[in-house]
């Protein structure tokens, strides 16, 4: 069966929600502050991508944060739920540790011109950036106004055939996204 919809891979930490411990009696809770237009976003982005997420979060911290949305309102069921364990361990030139999103692990089910990833950390798809498209770490600003670009620029691309041969890094500039 031809795919007819791109896919779309969404990191979550940072990306989607930023997260924090809160001290109680014996050790602490996990809060999640969700980014502003997450809801939006995912039902407009969701209409004309097929959606994935791909963390390098553990997976009980992944589903805590899925929890947290869908406690809030917003349910979301990826296509898949990739965690750490799906990442390649990588330690880089200057001894820092990485946890790669290798999207080659995707070739066999989606043509890769086809497949976009959003993130907040470029060193995690330092092998597919002609898939990446860099989003700003959310850190809990109530201000933040990144995904309704994001979902703009995303809308407006939908249709191209090989995402790979668009410049990306300046997404942020491109008509939708300003108009957003």
């Amino acid at each position: 069966m031809e795919r007819t919809r791109p896919l779309l891979v969404l990191d979550l930490d940072e990306t989607l929600w930023t997260s924090y411990d809160v001290p109680v009696m014996y050790g602490a809770e996990r809060h999640f502050v969700l980014r502003p237009g997450l809801q939006d976003f995912l039902e407009q982005v969701g209409a004309q991508y097929t959606l994935a997420a791909w963390t390098a979060a553990s997976r009980d911290h992944a589903q805590a944060g899925l929890d947290a949305m869908a406690h809030a309102g917003i349910p979301f069921t990826p296509e898949f739920l990739w965690d750490r364990d799906r990442c390649t361990y990588l330690r880089l030139d200057d001894g820092d540790v990485v946890y790669a999103k290798r999207l080659r692990k995707l070739r066999s089910r989606y043509p890769l011109e086809r497949v976009l990833a959003v993130d907040d950390r470029p060193e995690n798809f330092r092998c597919a950036y002609g898939n990446f498209v860099r989003v700003l770490p959310f850190t809990g600003s109530p201000d933040d106004r990144e995904l309704p670009r994001l979902a703009a620029y995303l809308l407006a691309i939908c249709g191209v055939p090989n995402f790979r041969r668009l410049e990306k890094r300046t997404w942020r500039d491109h008509p939708a996204a300003q108009a957003a």
